[in-house]
């Protein structure tokens, strides 16, 4: 299942529109300055309460996180493991 779109709504809702940001599945979320640490908390927040994953502390990270398709992804194993 892809999840790009429920997460691509919330990026953009709760993040992107505030700052008049345009955001798709391959923008760079902390390059683009759409997340800071503390939106990146709250992210994270609502992955696992949205996809009922638990994200490690060790998986926390640029390769993980850093874009929606990455996002995606991550929840796709997580989901599978």
């Amino acid at each position: 299942m892809d999840h790009t779109s429920d997460l691509l709504n919330y990026i953009t809702n709760n993040f992107a529109a505030a700052k008049a940001t345009a955001v798709d599945a391959e923008t760079s979320l902390f390059q683009g300055q759409v997340l800071d640490s503390l939106n990146l908390v709250e992210l994270i927040t609502f992955v696992e309460t949205q996809f009922g994953i638990k994200v490690a502390p060790s998986e926390v990270s640029i390769d993980n996180l850093d874009t929606v398709s990455r996002i995606a992804g991550l929840i796709e194993r997580k989901l599978a493991g």
